[in-house]
């Protein structure tokens, strides 16, 4: 077996009792990069649809399943794994562009968000599905919260606001 077969039967074994959802890197340079998502059987089971969000450009850095159970709205879990952002706009793992894919992950995020709260307020009814979202999203508050960054922001984060500039994201 190799490496990579035998950290597959791994976590296969690890995750008995689970449904696992993958969104791997189809790019031959970097085939172990993705991301899963572990729902366990009896809920999967208990679904009338698992459908698969994942748009294919995030392949690798996001997951995102629709589940309908059975007296529930639908639920989007997303999982999501935000490459690093350097100033220079590269990533030290496998892509050579991670602020485009961090960009597209968020975007993401957001739209299924905006989708629920517009279909809430045009309907007038509650909202037409919850969302879980869960990962690494390789996020500091500041850049001086990284190892060998320096705070770039001179003192423009207030509580509770988000700051926009890219080398603090």
């Amino acid at each position: 077996l190799t490496r990579q077969s035998t950290h597959h039967l791994m976590i296969r074994k690890m995750a008995k009792g689970y449904k696992l959802f993958h969104s791997t890197h189809p790019a031959e340079k970097c085939p172990q990069a993705g991301v899963s998502l572990a729902v366990p059987d009896e809920i999967v089971d208990a679904c009338h649809k698992v459908s698969d969000h994942t748009p294919a450009d995030l392949q690798g850095y996001m997951q995102h399943i629709e589940v309908h159970l059975p007296a529930s709205k639908p639920l989007h879990i997303i999982g999501v794994y935000c490459p690093v952002h350097t100033s220079q706009g590269d990533d030290t793992m496998c892509t050579p562009a991670a602020h485009i894919y961090r960009a597209g992950i968020y975007k993401h995020i957001i739209d299924t968000l905006q989708d629920s709260i517009t279909a809430t307020r045009a309907e007038q009814t509650e909202r037409q599905y919850h969302v879980v979202v869960a990962g690494d999203f390789n996020a500091a508050a500041h850049p001086s919260d990284r190892p060998g960054k320096q705070a770039k922001c001179k003192g423009t984060h207030q509580p509770g606001k988000l700051c926009r500039n890219p080398d603090c994201m």
